[in-house]
């Protein structure tokens, strides 16, 4: 996979997971969970499209 394509990747992964945000959930805590769960990952796909970015150079 070429350093392009990788970012593409984790660019399409972070769109999605941006996407799941909106899911609705039946308890609030529920939903308040999920959504913390998705910004750690949110948060670590974009640390590594930087790190891709950067490799690029």
């Amino acid at each position: 996979m070429s350093i392009e394509e990788k970012r593409e990747h984790t660019e399409k992964i972070i769109e999605k997971l941006r996407k799941y945000k909106d899911l609705e959930f039946a308890t609030k805590t529920g939903q308040e969970l999920w959504r913390e769960k998705l910004d750690f990952q949110i948060v670590f796909y974009q640390r590594l499209k930087r790190q891709i970015e950067i490799s690029e150079i």
